[in-house]
């Protein structure tokens, strides 16, 4: 039934020579028989050969479009672009990074229909380095218990109706960009339903999230988040 359907898939991607080409390939599979797609690379100020990869597979489909951001922006900059820029029914962000497979993925797709959102989480999250496991873990628990919200992750892929991101307004640029688009939409009383998925940790990798500025970024965000959602709802209610 999903494959009746239209979705528009946002790959974000830094610096992603090694790997973009593999993620397309992988998506193009996926999502073949579907009534149509499309991908949006949003390439964000890479400085490696990223933009001529993306530039070469969209003069060869009709299917892919590049989104082009002179500098790097943030992640949060990158998915709401495409999010904004996509056609379809039905969004879906997918790193460029290769850190999924088509057989994971599946899962996510397959449980279009089950709810509003169709959320993932990881399975092997313990296969991260100990000091990352720690700080996603905490991470986990303080949004839950900020929001009164019992997800089991916040940053996987998600697949969102068009209509139901339209009806938020996300503020953040950088790495808590999905933090908020999801709790803004789960506060609107919107159903959900999670999929487990096993991902792929490359070995070595560092990942920019975990830097100390974008912590604190991360944290000022979700207390700007909690003000707007609590002392300023109970305000305009009073």
């Amino acid at each position: 039934m999903h494959r009746e359907k239209d979705i528009s898939i946002v790959v974000p991607a830094f610096n992603e020579e090694k790997n973009l080409e593999d993620t397309i390939d992988m998506i193009e599979g996926l999502f073949a028989d579907w009534k149509d797609y499309e991908i949006l690379i949003v390439d964000d100020g890479s400085k490696d050969q990223t933009l001529d990869i993306a530039h070469k597979r969209a003069a060869s489909s009709d299917k892919i479009r590049v989104i082009i951001h002179h500098k790097n922006l943030g992640r949060g900059t990158a998915l709401n672009r495409g999010f904004n820029e996509a056609r379809f029914e039905y969004l879906i962000s997918i790193n460029a990074k290769k850190d999924t497979c088509t057989r994971e993925l599946s899962k996510i797709i397959e449980k279009l229909g089950c709810a509003d959102l169709v959320l993932s989480y990881q399975l092997n999250s313990n296969e991260r380095p100990v000091f990352r496991y720690f700080l996603s873990v905490l991470y986990l628990k303080f949004v839950n218990t900020l929001f009164g919200l019992n997800l089991k992750y916040y940053n996987g892929s998600s697949i969102i109706p068009k209509k139901l991101f339209e009806s938020t307004s996300i503020k953040t640029t950088g790495y808590a960009y999905e933090t908020e688009l999801l709790v803004s939409l789960l506060k609107k009383q919107h159903t959900y339903c999670e999929v487990g998925v096993v991902d792929i940790f490359e070995k070595g990798r560092r990942s920019r999230a975990f830097r100390f500025k974008n912590i604190v970024s991360v944290f000022f965000v979700l207390v700007r988040l909690f003000f707007k959602m609590t002392i300023l709802k109970k305000n305009t209610n009073a």
